[in-house]
């Protein structure tokens, strides 16, 4: 894991897609992942996990980039430290000698975000932050993980979603996302 200022192309331009007051000028096509008739928060994560992991896989993008998604905050603050959830995230910061109150995007190799991934599906719920996004470097793709515990598939290029939606099961449910 280092630190990086790269984000994706044209991820400025999804920011303004955020933005009412400054919508995107170029499309963008999206589809919300929600999981159904799941018993527990476990098999919820589970079910997300799993379905990620295939996505991941299927793109076979070598580095990928994690950021929150509209603001940047510290990535693990205050009481934080001690939360169980983040072990194995808090574990890379100081194997990659980064301060685990840093500010801003982290290029994680596939095999760190695999490492990782139970952890930052849970985040943006477990840590009340706000949503992470996923970019793998050389896709035009970002992948929201949401507070509540949903994915998105955001892209310019409606292929490369279509093609990761074959990766959603019977227990979850897609939306369309409208721009």
């Amino acid at each position: 894991m280092i630190k990086t200022d790269f984000v994706i192309d044209q991820y400025g331009d999804y920011l303004k897609l955020l933005d009412d007051d400054e919508r995107s000028q170029l499309t963008w096509f999206g589809y919300c992942i929600q999981c159904i008739e799941v018993s527990d928060q476990a098999q919820h994560l589970n079910t997300l996990r799993k379905m990620l992991q295939k996505q991941i896989d299927s793109l076979n993008a070598e580095n990928w980039i994690i950021k929150h998604d509209d603001m940047n905050f510290p990535w693990i603050q205050g009481l934080d430290i001690n939360n169980a959830f983040i072990a194995k995230f808090k574990t890379l910061f100081v194997q990659s000698n980064i301060d685990i109150e840093y500010v801003g995007p982290l290029q994680l190799a596939k095999n760190e975000l695999g490492a990782v991934l139970d952890e930052l599906i849970y985040y943006p719920k477990n840590l009340s932050y706000k949503n992470i996004d996923l970019m793998p470097i050389g896709f035009d793709l970002i992948i929201k993980l949401t507070a509540h515990m949903d994915i998105q598939l955001i892209s310019r290029n409606e292929q490369i979603l279509n093609e990761l939606l074959h990766f959603s099961g019977k227990e979850t449910r897609v939306l369309t996302m409208l721009f």
